[in-house]
């Protein structure tokens, strides 16, 4: 029986001495000797840690073996009095409660490992222990180890946890110590490698990044997950500095590789950035593109971090332009929270529709586009004959692109325009305005003139329709996490509206300032049509995705024939 103790005792000390070889000190050589010119441009801060320091790191690190060694052992001796929960043979539900096992110490040591942490920052008699880990400003992967005696007892005294409160087979505790060990020494390389599309997949979005734990040693404080972002952003310890300086880094990667992406992006939090992300994956062109008068691209902006406001602020502001007169808003229906579930719960089951289909036209066609503004005179014209119909300008518009567009569609169904509609508080002036705060509702009608479309769009709005988009965000962020690409993909794949029928609205410069923004097409709003009335005139784009197969002498067609129905019909 001892000799039995001796070997199994001798092949768990083989294996951690093992371990500390191959993704300690292994990955320190291969980092810094052999693959750090390469590695280079992935450098999360322009500074390196000097021989002394990695000598002490090294001796904390065989320490901290040593410490790690000894509990295996505590484990090993109590297992064999029975004084723990661990088994080796397997019973007919083994398999899946191997699974889940590996899930619940996961999720237990996610807390664990926060709370102590947090505490050696915050406690007094705690601070002590963790002094010897924060000499290192710079991590490496020898750092990943180096620990104080007794910071070595609470980062491993977990196991032995584990071992006497749950049933847990020894393959299960072999497989977690080595992947804490491997997430450990790699959220310690001082090389960023995380994808940029990390928050891209089901539950990408809630993991630390490398930059996450390195910034925790540079600032020595905030960020004391391992893990995921969740307790971080819960309790409000998640360091602000931290996205910005993980997209810094990965810009500078992507344009080493030839595809500069902007340094500012989307925080993985950000639902609504998280979903104009997502359609960047299925190829879509997601960007707002502003143009002057003379049709030259002024400035691109990601509708992940702008909507069509929050981008005409940043506009003006880069010109020294100021508003003189902001648009006015009616007062929104102001809907219960039991109504925007059951509105919200309404459109999720009304999924997938198809609206009156387009045309087949010839497929070797590019996107189209076209800018074009009316005079003051002619835009007053415009605003007099909605006016005189007792419509509003929206229902009014959309009436006026019903008729424009109706030889290129088949009339065999309801239209549905996608209408963004605006929630902002403008009461600190358009300055304030920052971010993309999307809502929208789709507003489904037949050729029935301007009267029965503004029928429709109030019963929308009376409904609270329009906080359907807001509300599916807010609950794909809490409850749909894991569904978020089917998501996007079916909705990329099944919906099928006409377009996107955008109004920005009437605004006042003080300068004679004229430009156009060119809003998105996606596969699912194919026609994208945006307005807004800049100093009395009105400014109309238009943007066709390709798959319609309408060429620019069309586009020529239906612009000439929306101008005179706003006109003269």
């Amino acid at each position: 029986m001892f000799e039995n103790w001796i070997s199994h005792l001798l092949i768990l000390s083989s294996f951690l001495w093992i371990e500390f070889l191959i993704l300690s000190l292994g990955l320190f050589y291969l980092l810094t000797k052999v693959f750090r010119e390469q590695f280079k441009h992935r450098k999360i801060f322009d500074m390196n840690s000097s021989t002394s320091v990695q000598k002490r790191e090294l001796r904390n690190s065989v320490r901290t073996i040593f410490i790690a060694n000894i509990i295996a052992i505590v484990i090993y001796v109590f297992y064999e009095l029975g004084w723990t929960q661990i088994y080796i043979s397997s019973p007919d539900n083994s398999i899946f409660y191997i699974f889940l096992s590996v899930i619940i110490i996961h999720t237990l040591h996610d807390a664990y490992f926060y709370w102590t942490h947090r505490w050696m920052h915050e406690v007094s008699w705690m601070k002590k222990l963790h002094r010897v880990h924060h000499q290192s400003k710079i991590p490496s992967p020898l750092s990943a180890l180096s620990f104080s005696t007794g910071e070595a007892i609470v980062q491993y005294i977990f196991f032995l946890i584990i071992a006497i409160i749950l049933p847990v087979h020894w393959g299960v505790l072999v497989f977690f110590f080595t992947f804490l060990y491997w997430i450990n020494v790699w959220g310690h390389t001082e090389f960023e490698f995380w994808p940029n599309g990390l928050y891209r997949l089901p539950y990408g979005s809630s993991f630390n990044t490398i930059t996450h734990h390195n910034l925790h040693h540079y600032d020595s404080t905030g960020n004391y997950s391992l893990y995921y972002r969740f307790w971080d952003e819960k309790c409000g310890t998640l360091n602000e500095k931290t996205y910005p300086q993980f997209y810094k880094i990965r810009s500078q990667i992507e344009t080493t590789l030839g595809n500069e992406e902007p340094v500012i992006r989307p925080l993985p939090s950000d639902t609504v950035g998280l979903y104009f992300e997502q359609q960047k994956v299925f190829g879509e062109d997601i960007n707002i593109h502003a143009f002057d008068e003379a049709g030259n691209l002024q400035k691109t902006y990601p509708h992940s971090l702008f909507d069509g406001t929050s981008a005409l602020a940043d506009y003006l502001k880069e010109r020294g332009a100021k508003i003189t007169k902001l648009p006015k808003y009616s007062n929104r229906t102001k809907i219960s929270r039991v109504k925007n579930i059951i509105n919200t719960a309404k459109w999720f089951f009304s999924l997938p529709y198809i609206s009156d289909p387009w045309k087949k036209k010839p497929v070797n066609v590019k996107n189209s586009a076209l800018m074009f503004k009316l005079s003051v005179e002619e835009t007053e014209l415009a605003l007099k004959r909605a006016k005189e119909k007792n419509v509003s300008f929206n229902s009014f518009c959309l009436s006026c692109l019903s008729e424009a567009t109706s030889d290129y569609r088949e009339n065999k169904r309801e239209q549905i325009w996608l209408i963004p509609v605006s929630m902002r508080d403008f009461s600190q002036g358009l300055e304030s305005v920052k971010g993309n705060e999307v809502t929208f509702l789709d507003l489904k009608f037949s050729n029935n003139g301007s009267e029965f479309i503004q029928n429709k769009l109030n019963h929308a709005i009376k409904n609270g329709l329009h906080e359907v988009g807001a509300n599916s965000f807010k609950l794909l962020d809490f409850f749909m996490r894991s569904f978020f690409i089917l998501f996007v993909w079916s909705g990329n794949l099944f919906l099928r509206r006409n377009g996107l029928f955008s109004n920005l609205g009437s605004f006042e410069i003080d300068q004679d300032l004229s430009f156009y923004f060119l809003p998105p097409t996606l596969t699912v709003t194919p026609f994208a049509v945006f307005i807004m009335t800049l100093n009395k005139r009105l400014h109309i784009s238009f943007n066709v995705h390709k798959k319609l197969g309408i060429r620019d002498q069309d586009l020529q067609v239906i612009s000439k024939k929306y101008k005179e129905n706003l006109l003269y019909k």
